[in-house]
Protein backbone atom coordinates (compact mmCIF):
# COMPACT_ATOMS: atom_id res chain seq x y z
CA UNK A 1 0.00 0.00 0.00
CA UNK A 2 1.32 3.43 -0.69
CA UNK A 3 2.65 5.81 2.23
CA UNK A 4 2.80 9.73 2.10
CA UNK A 5 -0.73 10.58 1.81
CA UNK A 6 -1.36 14.63 1.67
CA UNK A 7 -3.22 15.55 4.48
CA UNK A 8 -6.82 16.56 3.30
CA UNK A 9 -10.34 17.21 5.01
CA UNK A 10 -12.80 15.19 3.78
CA UNK A 11 -16.55 15.78 3.01
CA UNK A 12 -19.43 13.89 4.47
CA UNK A 13 -19.39 11.13 2.00
CA UNK A 14 -16.84 9.23 0.26
CA UNK A 15 -16.32 6.68 -2.38
CA UNK A 16 -15.55 3.40 -1.91
CA UNK A 17 -14.86 0.95 -5.30
CA UNK A 18 -15.91 -2.50 -4.24
CA UNK A 19 -14.39 -5.06 -6.71
CA UNK A 20 -10.67 -4.08 -5.71
CA UNK A 21 -7.98 -2.82 -3.31
CA UNK A 22 -5.51 -1.86 -5.95
CA UNK A 23 -5.20 1.76 -7.41
CA UNK A 24 -6.55 0.92 -11.23
CA UNK A 25 -9.24 -1.60 -12.44
CA UNK A 26 -10.01 -2.16 -15.96
CA UNK A 27 -13.03 -4.23 -16.61
CA UNK A 28 -13.45 -4.77 -20.86
CA UNK A 29 -16.18 -6.24 -21.87
CA UNK A 30 -17.18 -7.47 -25.58
CA UNK A 31 -19.34 -5.65 -27.31
CA UNK A 32 -21.47 -7.20 -29.84
CA UNK A 33 -18.84 -6.38 -33.04
CA UNK A 34 -16.38 -8.59 -32.11
CA UNK A 35 -13.19 -6.80 -30.42
CA UNK A 36 -14.96 -3.63 -30.05
CA UNK A 37 -14.58 -2.37 -26.09
CA UNK A 38 -15.31 0.71 -23.75
CA UNK A 39 -12.15 0.42 -21.33
CA UNK A 40 -12.22 2.40 -17.54
CA UNK A 41 -10.35 2.59 -15.24
CA UNK A 42 -10.96 4.12 -11.57
CA UNK A 43 -7.62 6.30 -10.95
CA UNK A 44 -7.92 5.47 -7.26
CA UNK A 45 -9.71 3.23 -4.73
CA UNK A 46 -10.89 5.80 -3.01
CA UNK A 47 -11.00 10.19 -3.44
CA UNK A 48 -12.08 11.01 -0.30
CA UNK A 49 -13.57 14.76 -0.72
CA UNK A 50 -12.41 14.67 -4.29
CA UNK A 51 -15.20 12.52 -5.75
CA UNK A 52 -13.80 10.35 -8.51
CA UNK A 53 -12.10 10.01 -11.20
CA UNK A 54 -11.85 7.79 -14.26
CA UNK A 55 -9.76 7.07 -17.42
CA UNK A 56 -12.09 6.19 -20.06
CA UNK A 57 -10.43 4.84 -23.40
CA UNK A 58 -12.89 5.34 -26.25
CA UNK A 59 -13.01 2.42 -29.35
CA UNK A 60 -14.71 4.81 -31.40
CA UNK A 61 -16.55 7.76 -31.66
CA UNK A 62 -20.51 7.83 -30.61
CA UNK A 63 -22.14 8.90 -27.54
CA UNK A 64 -21.21 8.31 -24.05
CA UNK A 65 -23.83 8.19 -20.92
CA UNK A 66 -23.30 7.65 -17.43
CA UNK A 67 -25.67 6.26 -14.71
CA UNK A 68 -25.73 5.01 -11.07
CA UNK A 69 -28.28 2.38 -10.12
CA UNK A 70 -29.85 1.20 -7.20
CA UNK A 71 -31.67 -1.69 -7.19
CA UNK A 72 -35.09 -0.97 -9.05
CA UNK A 73 -35.02 2.75 -8.53
CA UNK A 74 -34.61 5.00 -11.85
CA UNK A 75 -31.31 5.62 -12.48
CA UNK A 76 -29.59 8.52 -11.83
CA UNK A 77 -27.67 10.33 -14.95
CA UNK A 78 -24.76 11.50 -14.29
CA UNK A 79 -23.70 12.38 -17.98
CA UNK A 80 -24.48 12.31 -21.40
CA UNK A 81 -22.14 13.66 -24.42
CA UNK A 82 -20.55 13.01 -27.54
CA UNK A 83 -17.31 11.60 -27.33
CA UNK A 84 -14.17 11.15 -30.03
CA UNK A 85 -12.16 7.66 -30.47
CA UNK A 86 -9.45 7.90 -27.80
CA UNK A 87 -8.17 8.47 -24.16
CA UNK A 88 -10.48 10.50 -21.93
CA UNK A 89 -11.09 11.53 -18.02
CA UNK A 90 -13.57 11.63 -16.88
CA UNK A 91 -14.82 13.55 -13.21
CA UNK A 92 -17.51 12.75 -11.02
CA UNK A 93 -18.00 15.02 -7.92
CA UNK A 94 -20.16 12.79 -6.72
CA UNK A 95 -23.26 14.73 -7.41
CA UNK A 96 -26.89 14.19 -9.79
CA UNK A 97 -28.59 17.01 -10.88
CA UNK A 98 -26.66 19.02 -8.94
CA UNK A 99 -27.36 16.71 -5.45
CA UNK A 100 -25.60 14.97 -3.17
CA UNK A 101 -25.79 11.42 -4.05
CA UNK A 102 -27.10 9.78 -0.68
CA UNK A 103 -25.04 6.91 0.48
CA UNK A 104 -25.43 3.68 -0.64
CA UNK A 105 -24.24 0.59 -2.66
CA UNK A 106 -24.81 1.12 -6.19
CA UNK A 107 -23.83 0.42 -9.97
CA UNK A 108 -22.51 2.62 -11.84
CA UNK A 109 -22.88 1.99 -16.01
CA UNK A 110 -20.68 3.65 -18.58
CA UNK A 111 -22.35 3.02 -22.08
CA UNK A 112 -21.32 3.85 -25.62
CA UNK A 113 -23.39 4.00 -28.33
CA UNK A 114 -20.88 3.75 -31.93
CA UNK A 115 -21.80 6.34 -34.53
CA UNK A 116 -22.95 3.31 -37.05
CA UNK A 117 -26.01 2.45 -35.03
CA UNK A 118 -23.90 -1.12 -33.75
CA UNK A 119 -25.57 -2.47 -29.62
CA UNK A 120 -23.73 0.13 -27.44
CA UNK A 121 -21.12 -1.14 -25.12
CA UNK A 122 -20.66 -0.84 -21.59
CA UNK A 123 -18.95 -1.33 -18.39
CA UNK A 124 -20.49 -1.62 -15.25
CA UNK A 125 -18.63 -1.07 -11.70
CA UNK A 126 -20.23 -1.81 -8.29
CA UNK A 127 -19.50 0.99 -5.70
CA UNK A 128 -20.58 2.61 -2.00
CA UNK A 129 -21.01 5.87 -1.35
CA UNK A 130 -20.53 5.78 2.68
CA UNK A 131 -21.34 8.81 5.28
CA UNK A 132 -18.08 9.33 7.14
CA UNK A 133 -18.20 10.64 10.82
CA UNK A 134 -16.93 14.04 11.91
CA UNK A 135 -13.15 13.82 12.82
CA UNK A 136 -12.20 14.50 16.15
CA UNK A 137 -10.55 17.53 16.41
CA UNK A 138 -10.77 20.54 13.96
CA UNK A 139 -7.02 20.38 12.68
CA UNK A 140 -6.26 19.70 9.32
CA UNK A 141 -2.93 17.96 9.63
CA UNK A 142 -3.32 14.58 8.26
CA UNK A 143 -2.43 13.23 11.94
CA UNK A 144 -5.25 10.77 14.21
CA UNK A 145 -6.72 13.73 15.30
CA UNK A 146 -8.17 15.12 11.98
CA UNK A 147 -9.30 11.26 10.92
CA UNK A 148 -12.46 10.82 10.40
CA UNK A 149 -13.08 7.67 12.83
CA UNK A 150 -14.43 4.84 10.79
CA UNK A 151 -11.99 6.03 8.21
CA UNK A 152 -12.52 3.05 5.38
CA UNK A 153 -9.02 3.96 3.41
CA UNK A 154 -6.29 1.88 5.16
CA UNK A 155 -3.56 3.66 3.85
CA UNK A 156 -4.69 6.78 5.44
CA UNK A 157 -5.01 4.71 8.68
CA UNK A 158 -1.54 3.35 8.15
CA UNK A 159 0.33 6.70 7.20
CA UNK A 160 -1.11 8.13 10.72
CA UNK A 161 0.10 4.72 12.38
CA UNK A 162 3.69 5.14 11.16
CA UNK A 163 3.60 9.26 12.44
CA UNK A 164 5.88 10.35 15.03
CA UNK A 165 3.62 10.33 18.45
CA UNK A 166 3.89 13.26 20.82
CA UNK A 167 3.71 12.54 24.46
CA UNK A 168 4.26 13.98 28.06
CA UNK A 169 7.78 12.69 29.46
CA UNK A 170 9.66 14.92 32.29
CA UNK A 171 12.30 12.41 32.52
CA UNK A 172 11.03 11.34 36.46
CA UNK A 173 6.98 10.23 35.25
CA UNK A 174 6.24 6.91 35.53
CA UNK A 175 3.60 5.08 32.56
CA UNK A 176 0.95 4.87 35.32
CA UNK A 177 1.29 8.36 36.82
CA UNK A 178 -1.01 11.25 36.04
CA UNK A 179 -0.35 14.44 34.10
CA UNK A 180 -2.84 17.67 34.13
CA UNK A 181 -3.71 20.11 31.30
CA UNK A 182 -4.12 23.41 33.18
CA UNK A 183 -6.78 25.67 32.10
CA UNK A 184 -4.68 28.79 31.67
CA UNK A 185 -1.65 29.85 29.39
CA UNK A 186 1.36 30.26 32.24
CA UNK A 187 -0.01 26.90 33.61
CA UNK A 188 -2.08 28.05 36.09
CA UNK A 189 -5.90 27.58 37.28
CA UNK A 190 -8.31 24.62 36.78
CA UNK A 191 -7.42 20.97 36.09
CA UNK A 192 -8.64 20.31 32.48
CA UNK A 193 -7.95 17.01 31.60
CA UNK A 194 -6.51 13.92 33.06
CA UNK A 195 -3.87 12.27 30.80
CA UNK A 196 -0.64 9.52 30.97
CA UNK A 197 2.93 10.16 30.60
CA UNK A 198 5.41 7.94 28.18
CA UNK A 199 2.18 6.28 26.40
CA UNK A 200 -0.51 8.69 25.45
CA UNK A 201 -0.42 11.13 22.63
CA UNK A 202 -1.03 14.58 22.70
CA UNK A 203 -1.90 16.89 19.83
CA UNK A 204 0.14 20.25 20.30
CA UNK A 205 -2.50 22.79 18.57
CA UNK A 206 -0.22 25.89 19.89
CA UNK A 207 3.07 27.42 19.72
CA UNK A 208 5.43 27.93 23.02
CA UNK A 209 3.74 30.91 24.97
CA UNK A 210 6.15 33.35 26.30
CA UNK A 211 5.61 31.16 29.61
CA UNK A 212 6.83 28.26 28.44
CA UNK A 213 3.68 26.50 27.71
CA UNK A 214 2.32 24.88 24.79
CA UNK A 215 -1.69 24.27 24.26
CA UNK A 216 -2.34 20.50 23.88
CA UNK A 217 -5.34 18.08 23.13
CA UNK A 218 -5.87 15.02 23.95
CA UNK A 219 -9.02 12.59 24.97
CA UNK A 220 -9.10 12.83 29.03
CA UNK A 221 -8.97 9.50 30.74
CA UNK A 222 -11.43 9.12 33.93
CA UNK A 223 -10.79 11.89 36.89
CA UNK A 224 -13.20 13.18 39.30
CA UNK A 225 -10.68 15.47 40.23
CA UNK A 226 -11.56 18.15 37.22
CA UNK A 227 -15.22 17.65 36.50
CA UNK A 228 -17.91 19.63 36.94
CA UNK A 229 -20.68 18.90 39.58
CA UNK A 230 -23.52 18.57 37.02
CA UNK A 231 -20.97 16.55 34.26
CA UNK A 232 -22.17 13.58 32.57
CA UNK A 233 -19.40 10.92 33.87
CA UNK A 234 -19.14 8.85 30.78
CA UNK A 235 -19.15 11.76 27.86
CA UNK A 236 -17.46 14.51 29.60
CA UNK A 237 -15.17 12.50 31.53
CA UNK A 238 -13.39 10.98 28.35
CA UNK A 239 -14.04 13.96 26.03
CA UNK A 240 -11.49 15.45 23.89
CA UNK A 241 -9.94 18.12 26.00
CA UNK A 242 -7.49 21.11 25.53
CA UNK A 243 -5.17 22.65 27.87
CA UNK A 244 -1.91 23.57 28.54
CA UNK A 245 1.48 21.70 29.24
CA UNK A 246 5.04 22.56 30.08
CA UNK A 247 6.50 22.23 26.71
CA UNK A 248 10.19 20.99 27.48
CA UNK A 249 8.22 18.37 28.90
CA UNK A 250 6.89 16.92 25.28
CA UNK A 251 8.58 14.80 23.68
CA UNK A 252 8.24 13.23 19.87
CA UNK A 253 8.75 9.16 19.62
CA UNK A 254 8.90 7.71 16.52
CA UNK A 255 7.37 4.31 16.45
CA UNK A 256 7.35 1.18 14.57
CA UNK A 257 6.73 1.12 10.76
CA UNK A 258 6.21 -3.27 10.49
CA UNK A 259 3.05 -3.11 12.94
CA UNK A 260 0.43 -1.23 14.32
CA UNK A 261 -3.06 -1.90 16.11
CA UNK A 262 -6.43 0.12 15.73
CA UNK A 263 -9.34 -0.37 18.68
CA UNK A 264 -12.76 0.49 17.14
CA UNK A 265 -15.14 0.45 20.18
CA UNK A 266 -17.80 0.82 17.43
CA UNK A 267 -17.20 -2.49 15.89
CA UNK A 268 -15.66 -4.46 19.01
CA UNK A 269 -12.82 -5.20 16.95
CA UNK A 270 -8.53 -4.75 16.67
CA UNK A 271 -7.28 -4.56 13.51
CA UNK A 272 -3.68 -5.61 13.01
CA UNK A 273 -1.71 -3.61 10.48
CA UNK A 274 1.38 -5.18 9.06
CA UNK A 275 3.20 -3.48 6.18
CA UNK A 276 0.47 -1.41 5.76
CA UNK A 277 -1.94 -4.13 4.96
CA UNK A 278 -4.63 -4.63 7.28
CA UNK A 279 -3.80 -8.32 8.21
CA UNK A 280 -6.62 -9.64 10.17
CA UNK A 281 -9.28 -8.52 12.70
CA UNK A 282 -9.71 -9.69 16.56
CA UNK A 283 -13.40 -9.94 18.39
CA UNK A 284 -12.53 -7.65 21.36
CA UNK A 285 -14.16 -6.25 24.74
CA UNK A 286 -13.14 -3.05 25.89
CA UNK A 287 -14.45 -1.01 29.19
CA UNK A 288 -17.88 -1.11 30.14
CA UNK A 289 -18.21 2.19 32.12
CA UNK A 290 -21.55 3.29 33.87
CA UNK A 291 -22.94 5.89 35.79
CA UNK A 292 -21.96 4.05 38.98
CA UNK A 293 -18.10 3.40 37.48
CA UNK A 294 -16.92 5.63 34.89
CA UNK A 295 -13.85 4.90 35.23
CA UNK A 296 -14.27 1.17 33.87
CA UNK A 297 -14.81 2.87 29.70
CA UNK A 298 -11.59 2.88 27.63
CA UNK A 299 -10.55 6.17 25.97
CA UNK A 300 -9.93 6.98 22.50
CA UNK A 301 -6.95 8.58 21.04
CA UNK A 302 -3.65 7.76 20.01
CA UNK A 303 -1.11 5.75 22.28
CA UNK A 304 2.13 3.50 21.60
CA UNK A 305 3.07 0.30 23.78
CA UNK A 306 5.06 0.43 26.62
CA UNK A 307 5.94 -2.26 29.39
CA UNK A 308 4.77 -5.85 29.95
CA UNK A 309 2.96 -7.71 32.87
CA UNK A 310 3.19 -11.50 31.96
CA UNK A 311 0.77 -12.45 34.15
CA UNK A 312 -1.93 -10.43 36.66
CA UNK A 313 -4.40 -10.80 38.59
CA UNK A 314 -7.40 -7.97 38.77
CA UNK A 315 -9.68 -9.24 41.22
CA UNK A 316 -10.53 -12.18 40.96
CA UNK A 317 -9.73 -13.10 37.42
CA UNK A 318 -6.32 -14.20 36.23
CA UNK A 319 -5.36 -12.29 32.74
CA UNK A 320 -1.80 -13.57 30.97
CA UNK A 321 -0.30 -11.22 28.34
CA UNK A 322 -0.27 -7.62 28.92
CA UNK A 323 0.92 -4.98 26.58
CA UNK A 324 0.51 -1.47 28.66
CA UNK A 325 -0.62 1.10 26.34
CA UNK A 326 -2.44 4.71 28.56
CA UNK A 327 -1.72 4.19 31.85
CA UNK A 328 -3.20 0.88 33.91
CA UNK A 329 -4.71 -0.34 30.66
CA UNK A 330 -3.55 -3.27 29.11
CA UNK A 331 -4.11 -5.07 26.06
CA UNK A 332 -4.15 -8.86 27.19
CA UNK A 333 -5.70 -12.19 26.93
CA UNK A 334 -9.38 -12.33 27.55
CA UNK A 335 -9.04 -13.49 31.63
CA UNK A 336 -10.27 -16.49 33.40
CA UNK A 337 -11.95 -17.61 36.85
CA UNK A 338 -9.90 -19.90 38.79
CA UNK A 339 -11.67 -22.49 40.38
CA UNK A 340 -10.02 -24.94 42.68
CA UNK A 341 -6.83 -24.44 40.56
CA UNK A 342 -8.52 -24.81 36.59
CA UNK A 343 -9.03 -21.45 34.44
CA UNK A 344 -12.36 -21.08 33.44
CA UNK A 345 -12.87 -18.43 30.77
CA UNK A 346 -15.97 -19.18 29.46
CA UNK A 347 -17.85 -16.49 31.59
CA UNK A 348 -15.55 -14.03 29.39
CA UNK A 349 -15.59 -15.28 26.47
CA UNK A 350 -18.83 -15.08 25.72
CA UNK A 351 -18.46 -11.13 26.33
CA UNK A 352 -15.95 -10.73 23.30
CA UNK A 353 -17.53 -8.46 20.70
CA UNK A 354 -19.48 -6.23 23.00
CA UNK A 355 -18.25 -3.92 25.79
CA UNK A 356 -17.27 -6.13 28.98
CA UNK A 357 -14.08 -5.29 30.80
CA UNK A 358 -12.73 -2.25 32.97
CA UNK A 359 -10.90 -0.25 30.73
CA UNK A 360 -8.84 -3.06 29.14
CA UNK A 361 -8.62 -4.74 25.56
CA UNK A 362 -9.31 -8.10 26.00
CA UNK A 363 -8.07 -10.05 22.86
CA UNK A 364 -9.71 -13.65 22.10
CA UNK A 365 -6.85 -16.72 23.46
CA UNK A 366 -8.05 -18.68 20.59
CA UNK A 367 -7.02 -18.05 17.05
CA UNK A 368 -9.44 -16.75 14.36
CA UNK A 369 -10.03 -17.75 11.13
CA UNK A 370 -6.76 -15.92 9.97
CA UNK A 371 -4.43 -17.65 12.46
CA UNK A 372 -4.40 -14.57 14.90
CA UNK A 373 -4.80 -14.34 18.62
CA UNK A 374 -3.53 -12.69 21.73
CA UNK A 375 -0.88 -14.81 21.35
CA UNK A 376 0.42 -13.83 18.25
CA UNK A 377 0.37 -10.18 19.69
CA UNK A 378 2.25 -11.15 22.47
CA UNK A 379 5.08 -12.90 20.19
CA UNK A 380 5.17 -10.19 17.36
CA UNK A 381 5.03 -6.60 19.61
CA UNK A 382 8.60 -6.91 20.70
CA UNK A 383 9.34 -5.13 24.22
CA UNK A 384 11.34 -2.03 23.81
CA UNK A 385 9.40 -1.22 20.70
CA UNK A 386 6.93 1.42 20.81
CA UNK A 387 3.97 0.64 18.97
CA UNK A 388 0.81 2.72 17.57
CA UNK A 389 -2.06 1.76 18.91
CA UNK A 390 -5.07 3.89 17.15
CA UNK A 391 -8.68 3.86 19.10
CA UNK A 392 -11.83 5.07 17.89
CA UNK A 393 -14.53 5.72 20.26
CA UNK A 394 -18.43 4.88 19.52
CA UNK A 395 -19.60 8.61 20.07
CA UNK A 396 -21.20 10.33 17.64
CA UNK A 397 -20.41 8.00 14.86
CA UNK A 398 -22.34 8.07 11.91
CA UNK A 399 -20.39 5.52 9.18
CA UNK A 400 -21.85 1.82 8.78
CA UNK A 401 -18.28 0.11 9.50
CA UNK A 402 -17.98 -3.90 8.24
CA UNK A 403 -16.94 -6.91 10.48
CA UNK A 404 -15.19 -9.75 8.98
CA UNK A 405 -16.06 -12.47 11.58
CA UNK A 406 -19.09 -12.62 13.26
CA UNK A 407 -19.44 -12.20 16.95
CA UNK A 408 -19.36 -15.47 19.19
CA UNK A 409 -22.46 -17.19 20.09
CA UNK A 410 -23.84 -16.80 23.69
Amino acid sequence: MARGLPSRRRRAFVLLICLIFHALSAIPLPAAAEGLYLRAEFSATLLSGRGLDVKLTIPEAGRLTVTLERGDETPLPLFAMGVSAGSMNLHWDMTAGGEAVPPGAYTMTMALAPKDGSPPVKVREAIEIATLSTPYSDADDGSYWSMSPGEPDDRVIWEIMTQPITIYDDHFIGQSAHVYLKANPDGTGANVAQIHGLTQGLHVVGEVNEHGYALVEAFSNYDPEYLPRDADPLTDAYGLKRGYVKAANLRTVEVDRHIGLLVDILTQRLYVFVDGARVTELTISTGLGTVSKPYRETAAGEFITGSRKSAFWDEDTYAEMGLRYNGGSLIHQVPSLVVDGVRKFAAYEKDLGKKASGNCVRVPRALNPDGYNMLWLWQNLLEGVHYKVLIWNDIERVDTPRVKFPDPIT
